[in-house]
């Protein structure tokens, strides 16, 4: 995984990794398993966010488009 962007979880439990072909993996980091893989980006993934609650996740992509994750 080489990630051309991410971000933290507020609670420090997930990591976000965009990706160059518009996937996202979510990373446990207690055991630095992917827990997710979100699709939907037909370019690479350049900005991630997540919500001061960590509920949802805030993706930007090189294809112009802004998605809005809801998590697990």
């Amino acid at each position: 995984i080489l990630p051309l962007s991410l971000a933290f979880s507020p609670d420090a439990r997930l990591v976000a990794l965009g990706q160059a072909d518009g996937q996202i993996f979510l990373v446990d980091l207690r055991t630095f398993q992917v827990v997710a893989t979100l699709s939907g980006h037909r370019g690479a993934v350049e900005r991630l966010e997540f919500s001061p609650d960590g509920r949802f996740l805030a993706s930007g992509g090189q294809d112009g488009t802004i998605r809005i994750w809801g998590l697990p």
